[in-house]
C-alpha cells in the first residue's frame, strides 16, 4: 500500500504526466448493459446506443431481443400451457395430452419399441394428442434403460 501511495505521489508531481492528463480532459465512461448501472448516457455522447433507442437512459437491449429473457418467457408460457392441459385432462372434447411426465414417456417408449404398438394406438390408449408419439422420433432416438435397484 505504501508503495502504491508513493507511485501516485510521483505521478502527481510529474509535470509531463500532469500536462497529458489536462490535455485528455474528463473522459466519458463506457456505456454498460447492466440494469443496475447509474451511468445515464447523454444523447450527445460519443458512444451511440447499439440498440437505437434515442434519448433513453439505458443501453440494455429491449426485452424482445434479450435471449435470457426470451427463454424465461417461453418457459413460463409452456408452464402455463401444461397447467391448463392438466386442468383439462379427462374432460370431453379435450384434444389429448401434449406434455408427458416421465412415467408416461416410459410407457410410450415401452409400448412402441417393445410391444410394437402403432403410434395412433398408443395415443388412443394413453389419451395423448395426435402426433405426440411421432415427435419422439424413430425407434432408438428415445429409449428406456432398465431400472437398477440397490441390493
Amino acid at each position: 500500500m505504501k508503495k502504491l501511495q508513493t507511485e501516485i505521489n510521483l505521478d502527481a508531481s510529474d509535470p509531463d504526466f500532469a500536462r497529458s492528463l489536462r490535455q485528455l480532459g474528463a473522459v466519458q465512461p463506457n456505456p454498460t448493459l447492466s440494469p443496475s448501472s447509474t451511468f445515464a448516457a447523454h444523447p450527445s455522447s460519443h458512444f451511440p446506443n447499439p440498440y437505437g433507442q434515442q434519448g433513453a437512459n439505458t443501453t440494455a437491449p429491449p426485452q424482445r431481443l434479450n435471449p435470457a429473457l426470451r427463454v424465461l418467457q417461453a418457459r413460463a408460457e409452456l408452464a402455463g400451457e401444461a397447467e391448463r392441459e392438466f386442468l383439462e385432462a379427462g374432460k370431453r372434447g379435450s384434444a389429448g395430452r401434449r406434455f408427458l411426465d416421465v412415467g408416461t414417456l416410459r410407457s410410450v417408449v415401452t409400448m412402441r419399441d417393445e410391444r410394437g404398438m402403432s403410434n395412433e394406438e398408443i395415443e388412443r390408449v394413453l389419451g395423448l394428442r395426435s402426433g405426440a408419439v411421432a415427435k419422439l422420433g424413430p425407434k432408438g432416438v428415445v429409449g428406456v434403460e432398465g431400472i437398477q435397484l440397490d441390493d
